[in-house]
């Protein structure tokens, strides 16, 4: 999990002296992930109780809502609401370009049309982990590959999220590619190797839909049995004859 970062942030009314007693704390972490609910937790003077604090995340320069609006109010004194943030998934993909890297937006806190704060978050296409695992690092032509993919999120438990899934050859050429989506989290496939392939490295690439930048590889290679390793392989096994002394 990310490390959280602690924000003071400090409002002024228009008909109250700024002081210490109107400063409060909201704490939200380093980084907001993309479709991601992320946790904000709020901590109030008691001059704001029973004020209603809106919290939400907007572009920086265009101020279009990116996220969707949280409300806390504390009915009593020292308590710390918690609200969910997340970032909207299609309203990210429609901004005409992500750059520059990385990307910030602007999580705002407003008690009051016009009366906010706010401070700039990272914002991150990660959507998860992926793992890929092959059933032996070496293999040869006309011998079958069974690999498994996991996917999970920043949790690290299941992510049934799609994922697109390719396999290079050892020319680098892509030999297939297909989309798939698995509840548990866990896909299984094979994978045939022709007989007329060249040995060298062949890959499996998988990634979150939008997100290639963290794609997951898994190599293997393909070898070829030789004439020395044929040979080799039909020698019979060296034995020593003993015989009892007389």
């Amino acid at each position: 999990m990310e490390s959280p970062v602690v924000l003071l942030l400090c409002f002024s009314f228009s008909v109250v002296t700024v002081s210490t007693q109107d400063m409060f704390l909201v704490t939200a972490p380093s980084v907001f992930h993309v479709g991601v609910k992320e946790r904000v937790s709020v901590q109030l003077p008691s001059s704001l109780l029973n004020q209603p604090v809106l919290l939400y995340l907007e572009h920086e320069t265009s101020g279009l809502l990116m996220s969707n609006r949280a409300t806390f109010q504390m009915t009593q004194e020292k308590q710390i609401g918690v609200v969910e943030l997340e970032v909207d998934r299609e309203k990210m993909s429609s901004l005409p370009t992500l750059n520059p890297t990385p990307f910030y937006l602007a999580l705002v806190c407003e008690i009051r049309p016009g009366q906010r704060e706010m401070v700039r978050v990272l914002v991150s296409q990660h959507r998860g982990y992926i793992f890929i695992q092959t059933d032996q690092p070496v293999y040869t032509p006309t011998q079958t590959v069974k690999y498994r993919i996991f996917t999970l999120d920043h949790s690290m438990r299941p992510h049934a999220e799609p994922i697109s899934i390719s396999v290079f050859n050892a020319g680098g050429n892509r030999v297939t590619s297909w989309t798939v989506r698995e509840a548990d989290g866990i896909y299984s496939r094979k994978l045939n190797i022709p007989d007329v392939s060249e040995p060298g490295v062949w890959r499996i690439v998988a990634h979150y839909q939008g997100d290639e930048k963290n794609a997951a590889t898994r190599e293997f290679q393909v070898k070829k049995f030789g004439e020395e390793d044929m040979c080799r392989a039909h020698l019979p096994t060296p034995f020593i004859l003993v015989f009892p002394p007389e």
